[in-house]
């Protein structure tokens, strides 16, 4: 169970409350998935690139099966071999519709005393927030699928825009994504957003472009191109 899958999660330690967090998921994953390869992708200097922490995970990645997954989310382990099983008739998967966003004070509480645990020991202290239309946080695709459209693109610098590239990108080149209903638990952690970011407008653009390419395969792939001659 969970064998030939690679776990590729991006990561920027903050000798804080993300640390904490990823310790209780890093745990998680090794009670409830052990056969699953955990492939941390680390990128140094500011802004955090994440599109290129997602690709430095897949470098290292050995499974045939990519789960494309923030570092402070864990999740019903059940829900991972339901998209595992879809991915013979869709290949790739966004498996939830829900993010439970747990309070400062029960995440503090789990990441000092939890041992990885699923189910949570307690009822948790969240805000529910209603996700069917996110495309990041979670995504379950072939590895050679995450190959044929180039992996993230890196040109995005700081938050924001690489997920929905990402998706649009293989909504057009692979297929359309298969949504499941399903639930997330996201760990606490101070807020980062797009303000304050110089990039944001390049980033703004670039999306733009990849938005207006969905559903045009030769638009996309010369994206994908621009991409992979920029790296």
């Amino acid at each position: 169970m969970f064998r030939d899958i690679s776990v590729l999660i991006p990561y920027k330690p903050d000798q804080g409350p993300r640390d904490k967090a990823f310790g209780y998921v890093k745990r998680f994953y090794e009670t409830y998935m052990p056969a699953a390869q955990l492939c941390i992708g680390e990128v140094d200097g500011e802004p955090f690139s994440r599109s290129q922490a997602i690709n430095r995970a897949a470098a290292k990645a050995k499974g045939s099966v990519f789960v494309v997954v923030d570092n402070d989310i864990i999740y019903d382990p059940a829900l991972l071999l339901r998209s595992i099983e879809l991915l013979n008739e869709h290949q790739w998967v966004i498996p939830f519709t829900t993010i439970h966003r747990l309070s400062k004070g029960y995440s503090e509480r789990l990441v000092l005393t939890g041992s990885g645990q699923w189910p949570l020991p307690e009822k948790p202290d969240t805000k529910t927030a209603g996700a069917t239309y996110f495309v990041g946080g979670m995504n379950v695709l072939l590895r050679s699928s995450f190959e044929q459209v180039g992996g993230y693109d890196e040109r995005f610098r700081g938050w924001g825009g690489e997920d929905e590239a990402f998706a649009y990108a293989l909504d057009t080149l692979i297929g359309k994504h298969r949504r499941l209903e399903g639930e997330l638990i996201h760990f606490w952690h101070p807020f980062v957003g797009p303000g304050g970011n110089p990039h944001y407008d390049d980033n703004y653009l670039l999306y733009r472009r990849y938005k207006n390419a969905l559903s045009d395969p030769a638009a996309m792939l010369r994206l994908i191109q621009e991409k992979r001659e920029a790296k």
